[in-house]
């Protein structure tokens, strides 16, 4: 993990737009008004771990399609 003091306005416009908050709306007002003290963090993970459950859910699409 590591701290961006420095990106903290830049992520937080990214991630207004992904979220899409209006920027004149309550929240958004909020977010940017506060938009100088934010730090962006940077979370690197040490391993990552897939589950595969294919095989278990094999025909679970059609049989709960054939309940409706």
């Amino acid at each position: 993990m590591s701290l961006h003091p420095d990106r903290g306005e830049e992520v937080l416009d990214l991630l207004l737009d992904r979220y899409k908050v209006d920027r004149k709306s309550r929240l958004g007002r909020f977010l940017l008004g506060r938009a100088q003290r934010e730090i962006a963090i940077k979370i690197e993970p040490t391993r990552l771990l897939t589950w595969d459950y294919s095989d278990r859910m094999q025909g679970a699409a059609s049989a709960s399609a054939e309940t409706r």
